[in-house]
């Protein structure tokens, strides 16, 4: 069977070649595995699902229920995590029934498929796959059956073109123990094998097999933070799971060089009350506190990471909300201005002196400080625990949850063992004076830059660009030239300096870095196609859409190229935005233009009709596109004679 990527690129040669022989295009022929009639294939058609046996459960009992879904090969679907966050996740949506809870369901692993149109692999499902969905009845609930109707949102493309996003509904059938078991499985066999369920599913209220109408994804759809954007998530990616580990635990380690954490070392060694004991004795008797503080670290950021892969996709659609991402944002300022001493984020200084003491706290009280290390550490480990939590709460899975906060928590936790037991190097490192004041300012230009991208991702998208240089930029103004620590040191003086220079030369480079010549498009109107074909200019439509990842493969390798963009200047260019594809706008145009799927650019001569053999669908890269734009010339040029 082909279902290979590379075969729709076949079927697409074997297409245009019986074309160009016959010099015409049938009706029922495909174009990159689109009907060229410009009706693309119904969800059904893409995605065929397999309904599971009725779930049979106790009262107060849980259980798992497996759908299997079918990709038409060639096609594929994004993954539940995609790599691009402009790209449409699937995702199955199950809501609960009374009595019968839905917990976060689980998705397979992503497969990595390197496309023609993507420089980058692209994580994806293709054939068959299998989604998990936990069950939990309630211990009272009544018994009888439970419907539980959902859909499956997913966006299919193969190698050359995307199709919009769609929904397919799916239906699952729980029986409470106590009654009867009827009514057999969740939808007929032949319903269930095209897609479809039963009648009275397919009447619920919300259920379509097409793209939603005004259906926008977000800039986030990806998963927001918790997406490929994720740096978390990226270690995971490319790196796999065991060097993502030890990052994770490096970055717990880190925050110990925090100027959150790092002044409070010594009053927290002092917890173990071991900073007088020379020998190795002393060192000994301190260590049962000191894995006592470590396990209370990792009791809190452990509990943490449950309760953010139970959540699951909760979580992950609380991080692509605009209000939610603007409030960590303004949660991050508020720590930055901590930072800079407008205020002071602490845990009260009776607590510290009490446990504190001279003789250090007791067994409870050295748990109790572990657990709350995190409260005078939150200004500045905050943006490394949202990006591990977002990434937890996209993944879903609380065993993988403890154990990626478990790992960070060892990593906070190690200097405080190593000093506990050998007090005698707590001396040996350096006290905290003017420069922690000026690594505290640091963090805090960090925390403004990493707040004022949360901003712009909430309100701003567009302007994200502008984040990295103006952090850079005025960050280094302010700590190389303008910030007043350590200026009758020389020495510190000079480094903060070069430092200084360093980032504006660093925000330079990114602000100014040569942006190549794009062509330049026009918003699709009426009138400009009209005025054009009075004129006598050959036109070029390009239909595309925010989640068509070949749509931004075209932009920026195909569009970018010197001569593409030389080629185009005849030409009257205007981009018909498909975003929107069920739109009423869109629809017209569609239909119009026998418009399958996204990309697809259209020539057309100066009488307004389209050049043959010059259609473009899907990517192309510049030398091919190249070509057709030379066509299209050329039979304007001869049209105009």
């Amino acid at each position: 069977m082909l279902n290979r990527p590379r075969a729709g690129v076949l079927m697409l040669v074997l297409a245009l070649a019986l074309a160009l022989a016959a010099r015409s295009v049938s009706a029922q022929e495909s174009v990159g595995g689109v009907p060229a009639s410009g009706d693309p294939p119904s969800a059904g058609e893409l995605v065929r699902w397999s309904a599971p046996a009725p779930l049979t459960l106790a009262p107060g009992a849980t259980g798992e229920v497996t759908v299997e879904f079918t990709v038409l090969a060639p096609w594929h679907v994004n993954a539940h995590v995609p790599h691009e966050d402009f790209l449409v996740p699937t995702a199955l949506t199950i809501p609960s029934a009374p009595g019968v809870t839905v917990r976060p369901v689980r998705y397979p692993a992503a497969k990595d498929v390197q496309l023609s149109f993507s420089e980058t692999p692209l994580a994806v499902y293709e054939g068959t796959f299998s989604v998990v969905v936990p069950v939990a009845v309630a211990a009272d609930a009544v018994p009888g059956k439970r419907t539980l109707t959902g859909r499956l949102s997913f966006q299919s493309c193969n190698d050359q073109v995307c199709l919009p996003p769609m929904r397919l509904p799916v239906m699952l059938v729980v029986f409470v123990a106590g009654a009867p078991v009827q009514g057999g499985a969740a939808a007929p066999d032949s319903a269930a094998g095209a897609g479809v369920p039963d009648t009275a599913a397919a009447a619920a209220p919300g259920f379509d097999t097409g793209p939603p109408a005004g259906f926008v994804p977000s800039a986030n759809t990806g998963g927001g933070a918790g997406g490929a954007g994720n740096l978390v998530g990226r270690w995971f990616d490319e790196r796999g799971s065991f060097l993502a580990f030890v990052f994770i635990f490096l970055m717990g380690l880190a925050l110990n060089l925090t100027p959150c954490v790092y002044p409070m070392m010594g009053v927290t060694v002092s917890l173990f009350g071991a900073q007088g004991g020379g020998g190795a004795g002393g060192g000994l008797r301190a260590l049962p506190k000191a894995v006592l503080y470590v396990l209370g670290i990792a009791l809190m950021y452990s509990t943490l990471g449950v309760i953010a892969a139970m959540t699951g996709g909760l979580f992950g659609g609380w991080l692509a909300n605009p209000w939610v991402l603007a409030a960590i944002g303004i949660l991050l300022l508020a720590m930055a201005l901590s930072m800079f001493g407008v205020y002071e984020l602490q845990a009260p200084s009776g607590l510290v002196s009490r446990l504190g003491g001279a003789a250090g706290a007791g067994y409870l009280g050295t748990f109790l400080a572990g657990l709350l290390v995190g409260v005078f550490a939150a200004p500045c480990i905050g943006p490394p625990i949202i990006a591990l939590l977002a990434h937890v709460g996209a993944k879903g899975d609380p065993v993988f949850g403890f154990w990626a906060f478990f790992v960070l928590s060892l990593g906070l936790g190690l200097p405080y063992l190593v000093l506990g037991v050998s007090s005698g190097l707590l001396a040996k490192l350096p006290r905290s004076g003017s420069w922690m004041d000026w690594v505290k300012h640091l963090f805090g230009v960090i925390l403004v830059g990493v707040a004022a991208f949360y901003l712009c991702l909430a309100f701003a998208p567009s302007k994200l660009g502008l984040v990295v240089p103006a952090a850079l930029g005025l960050g280094g103004l302010y700590l190389g030239f303008l910030e007043a620590t350590g200026r009758d040191r020389p020495g510190f003086r000079r480094f903060k300096w070069a430092v200084g220079t360093a980032a504006i030369v660093a925000a330079a480079l990114v602000a100014f870095r040569p942006v190549p010549q794009a062509v330049t498009w026009d918003v699709y109107a009426d009138e400009t196609l009209a005025a054009a074909r009075t004129q006598g200019r050959p036109v070029v439509l390009d239909f595309s859409a925010e989640w068509c990842v070949p749509c931004h493969e075209l932009e920026d390798n195909t569009f970018t190229d010197p001569a593409v963009v030389a080629a185009m200047e005849p030409f009257t260019r205007m981009k018909v935005d498909l975003t929107r594809f069920d739109s009423p706008v869109s629809i017209a145009l569609r239909e119009r233009y026998a418009i399958a799927g996204v990309p697809s650019i259209l020539f057309l001569g100066p009488d307004g009709s389209e050049v043959p053999d010059t259609r473009v669908v899907g990517f192309l890269a510049p030398g091919p596109f190249l070509e057709r734009v030379r066509r299209a010339r050329d039979a304007a040029r001869l049209a105009g004679r």
